[in-house]
């Protein structure tokens, strides 16, 4: 028999309280409300020991522009933690992570609303239909057993969506968190301040966007950038109209944000796409060839590198 008014409100509970939980222990208790944390307390929902999405990455982030990056490699993940907790945080990062908290708060509460709409409208309708299939006098065709496994799997379809938004919603405002702490650390520690020269490097994959934002004409140099020029995100605009970011530029995005020291600038090199072996030399990925080795290659050796743009000292004219 289709489900009772008391039995939906309970499955629309549990999804709603767990919702709630998973809110809290992303982001805190700042995104929630008085009435909310009681009703976490209340079912015993409210762990201690919790990872915070934003305030970790943009830690990270701080992290990743104070040290290099062959020494960050090294690091194991103990390490990372330990070394994140030792940074110090100014009343402008607090108020940062506090934004970002509340950045992806809006996206998360917004989720959460429209897995317990979702929810109880599937429910009603499953029930409904069950109940005029028995009042027709289809008996056969759908039996108390069917209602309540289509439901069920109704119902994991509906959470297997959202939770591919959850996962959307984290990768993506973690990101933005971690991109926006490395941002404020090379702000703090240039000379330049927000005139300080950055790139954004988009992973391989990226998609055209990130490609045309960040990448020049060739499709492999860095375009450079000033800290002040980046948008804080792209929140509102059409795709078209999208703008280089600090953060995220859209879901999923993956760019990362790095400084160019003085004194360094882009070059193209020929680099190794895979592992080979050349005059009793032993060339492993992304190793780069001097030039007058490359001049010795065959054709076949040559299909086994590829063009990069690898940031180099450029000595001055007067040096």
């Amino acid at each position: 028999m289709p489900l009772t008014k008391a039995e939906i409100e309970s499955i629309i509970e549990v999804i709603d309280s767990h919702s709630l939980a998973l809110t809290y222990e992303a982001l805190g208790p700042r995104v929630l409300t008085e009435e909310e944390l009681t009703k976490l307390k209340a079912r015993g929902l409210i762990r201690d020991s919790v990872r915070h999405l934003t305030a970790d990455p943009a830690a990270l982030g701080q992290l990743i522009a104070l040290i290099p990056s062959s020494r960050a490699m090294r690091l194991t993940y103990d390490q990372v933690l330990q070394a994140t907790k030792k940074l110090t945080k100014t009343a402008v990062e607090k108020e940062a992570i506090n934004y970002a908290s509340d950045h992806a708060g809006e996206y998360i509460r917004g989720l959460r609303d429209r897995m317990v709409r979702d929810s109880r409208s599937e429910i009603i309708r499953r029930g409904m239909s069950a109940q005029r299939a028995v009042q027709e006098g289809v008996k056969q065709a759908i039996s108390d057993r069917k209602t309540i496994s289509e439901l069920k799997t109704t119902l994991f379809s509906i959470l297997d969506d959202r939770e591919r938004d959850w996962h959307r919603v984290a990768h993506t405002e973690m990101n933005t968190a971690l991109q926006h702490g490395t941002y404020r650390e090379i702000r703090s520690a240039s000379d330049e301040g927000e005139d300080q020269l950055v790139y954004k490097l988009p992973n391989p994959d990226a998609c055209p966007h990130c490609k045309r934002l960040y990448l020049e004409a060739d499709g492999m140099t860095p375009k450079k950038f000033r800290l002040k020029d980046l948008a804080d995100s792209n929140f509102g605009r059409r795709a078209a109209d999208w703008q280089p970011t600090i953060g995220s530029v859209h879901p999923y995005c993956a760019c990362t944000l790095l400084v160019i020291p003085e004194g360094y600038d882009f070059e193209k090199m020929n680099t190794a796409k895979e592992k080979f072996e050349f005059e009793d030399n032993t060339y492993n990925v992304g190793e780069i060839i001097p030039d007058e080795t490359y001049s010795r290659f065959s054709s076949e050796e040559k299909d086994k590198t590829k063009n990069t743009a690898i940031l180099t000292f450029k000595e001055s004219e007067d040096e």
